[in-house]
């Protein structure tokens, strides 16, 4: 009989990544042709970002090499490219200035399109601008959200609402004051202009505000009549939105709310009566936490109906807003995770569609008044004979809570039949980001990988996680490193209670704000894992504080409860010093594989560097693997492939 580490797959660590993030941000042109835009990341090219256009038939590359799209704004970045009538413009990962090209026109390629992209940013070497929410006002400005740094880790940039004129000219500065900005749109008629702004030591998902004002076009752009929209304390604002009447849609949660309250919900500011009115009343999510820009959760579909996005804990819907009225109802249609949702203005959408048991597609929407249809423009691959699908759970915690998690069975057709039926799998745990983050039940290659091959996953949703309203994403402050742990090890003792994994052959997995949860769950709970892979991860908290960028410079304080500059110099009470995997490397029982990327800047090598030097010292069964030219995330499909190698191996050699 077979041992499930025995297993072999046809899903090979290449078809990971072939699939992984290929494409994104797709925006279909408002022009009738029908045409979309999307970024594919070319894995036969390094990884390089490209922008394509999809014409209903062939697929365009329209940045040619060496044009990488990415902006780094905030470190995280978003979606780099921005569609201005027949003009679009991108920031190129390089030098993060802004280029322009033209697009084809419907019956075929213009003529003007130029050879190689021209820049239209100015280009500061010392100092450099990042770009983000960039709009072409009509005195040819451009209006955009502008980070420049001024520090090697970022950690004292500043950022601002700027005009750019020319690639000759500096950056005017028409906004500034707060620490951050995002969401920054303008109204149809150009003559308003709104964006969210917050301050440290809040992230956005905690207390923001809501802005708007009028653009003085005279000799000089300039802006007028700044006012902030009235909303109660500790309002957390997203997915902004201005509809064809000039009225303004966003998403809202609140602070120590209850349900209507406790969940991102879709209210609208009114500019002719200056009130803010609820429109939907669910307790699902329409928004999520600001890590990235330009993901749109709120378009408008057609001049009578905005549709928008709320998320269920296990599914994504779509909702119809009638704009007369703003009735709201729920649009049957196919279940999964929608992601990037665009819209023509006339009546056609499109959008990511990542069912459960489907490779990701891109798709385009059509709506009636109770249903959507997707139609399939791009998908990953072909589908794979056999998958696990997730089931979605509730358990119980040691406290008398409750936590959530995705779990899937080994699943592999081939191999199941030789399999003793009696005979239990072994477990990774899989921890997600942020920790703000979540895990989502939709099909995912690398989740198939493992299953394929012998292992049951468990994909975990601590408390901390967003998707499940304000409140559980808000019990995470002050009990970083002990709620969420003692959640992952609840779920685990959940799974062994039911004889569905074996106890004595579990692993955990788990990159940046995950792989702190790998450390801190593998030093205080060591009797229950044999081996854990941290990618990118943390383990001394005081070192993150110092060497971390702007975005996060906080974060780590209010996660943990305790301010780094005002730290306890007693060991014995210091949050920082006790919830420090590193300090606490002498409780380890299990190996680790520890990644890392030369180019980190979120969580510096020097992180982990202390980390390997502890289990070095204590003799434990370890590896390092640094990456020299990665980041914060793993792009290039080579070291990608290498690592999840590595990690299987890993394991196999541990377990077995």
């Amino acid at each position: 009989m077979l041992d499930y580490l025995d297993w072999s797959s046809e899903i090979t660590t290449e078809d990971v990544f072939a699939s992984n993030d290929a494409y994104s941000y797709p925006t279909l042109l408002a022009d009738g042709s029908g045409r979309l835009l999307y970024v594919a990341m070319l894995k036969e090219e390094q990884s390089r970002s490209a922008l394509m256009l999809f014409d209903g038939e062939r697929h365009h590359c329209l940045t040619p090499a060496p044009f990488n799209l990415r902006t780094r704004v905030n470190e995280y970045g978003g979606k780099p490219y921005w569609i201005h009538g027949q003009e679009i413009i991108f920031s190129h990962s390089d030098d993060q200035c802004l280029y322009q090209i033209r697009l084809p026109k419907g019956d075929g390629w213009d003529t003007s399109v130029p050879s190689a992209p021209e820049r239209i940013s100015p280009q500061h070497t010392q100092h450099p601008y990042m770009y983000t929410d960039v709009h072409r006002i009509e005195n040819g400005d451009l209006l955009a959200i502008v980070e420049q740094a001024t520090s090697d880790n970022g950690a004292d940039n500043s950022m601002f609402i700027g005009l750019i004129h020319s690639p000759e000219s500096p950056v005017t500065v028409l906004v500034d004051g707060a620490d951050f900005y995002s969401n920054l749109i303008v109204n149809p008629s150009q003559k308003q202009i709104a964006w969210v702004q917050w301050c440290h030591p809040a992230m956005p998902w905690d207390e923001t505000e809501l802005w708007i004002a009028n653009l003085d076009k005279g000799q000089d752009l300039a802006i007028a009549g700044c006012s902030r929209v009235p909303l109660e304390p500790s309002a957390s604002v997203c997915q902004l939105m201005y509809a064809s009447d000039g009225r303004l849609f966003f998403s809202a949660d609140y602070a120590l709310s209850e349900w209507p309250k406790n969940y991102w919900n879709v209210h609208v500011w009114d500019p002719r009566k200056k009130t803010v009115k609820s429109v939907t009343r669910e307790a699902i999510e329409f928004g999520y936490p600001h890590w990235q820009y330009g993901d749109h959760r709120i378009v408008q579909a057609d001049p009578h109906t905005l549709v928008t996005i709320g998320s269920t804990p296990e599914s994504d819907l779509l909702f119809a807003i009638d704009l007369h009225d703003l009735r709201v109802h729920a649009l049957d249609g196919d279940k999964g995770t929608i992601q990037h949702l665009s819209a023509d203005g006339d009546g056609v959408l499109a959008a990511m569609l990542l069912k459960p048991d489907a490779r990701p597609k891109l798709v385009r929407i059509s709506l009636d008044r109770t249903h959507f249809e997707a139609d399939v423009l791009l998908d990953d691959g072909a589908e794979l004979p056999s998958v696990s699908n997730a089931t979605h759970v509730e358990y119980s915690t040691r406290d008398g809570g409750s936590a959530y998690a995705f779990y899937y069975d080994p699943s592999n057709e081939a191999c199941e039949k030789h399999t003793d039926r009696d005979a239990l799998p072994p477990l990774i745990v899989m921890v997600h980001g942020g920790p703000t983050a979540r895990a989502y039940g939709h099909f995912d290659i690398q989740k198939q990988f493992w299953t394929s091959r012998g292992f049951a996953i468990l994909d975990v949703n601590h408390r901390g996680s967003s998707g499940y309203g304000r409140r559980y994403r808000d019990a995470l402050y002050g009990e970083w490193g002990e709620l969420d742990t003692s959640d992952i090890v609840d779920a685990i003792r959940w799974l062994i209670d039911q004889r569905l994994v074996d106890p004595q052959r579990v692993c955990i997995r788990g990159k940046s704000a995950g792989g702190y949860a790998v450390l801190r769950a593998l030093t205080e709970y060591p009797e229950v894992f044999r081996a854990g892979a941290c990618y990118y991860g943390i383990g001394n908290l005081a070192t993150l504080a110092e060497v971390t960028h702007k975005f996060e410079k906080f974060y780590t304080d209010r996660l943990i409860g305790e301010a780094y500059a005002a730290r306890s110099e007693d060991t014995s009470v210091s949050r920082y010093y006790r919830r420090s995997p590193v300090h606490k490397l002498h409780q380890l029982q299990s190996a680790m594989i520890v990644f890392q990327g030369a180019l980190d800047k979120v969580v510096p090598p020097d992180v982990a560097k202390e980390t390997v030097a502890e289990l070095q010292r204590a003799g434990l069964w370890h590896e390092y693997v640094e990456y020299a030219e990665e980041g914060h995330g793993f792009r290039q499909l080579a070291n990608c492939v290498d690592a999840l190698d590595r990690e299987l191996a890993f394991y196999r050699a541990v377990l077995k």
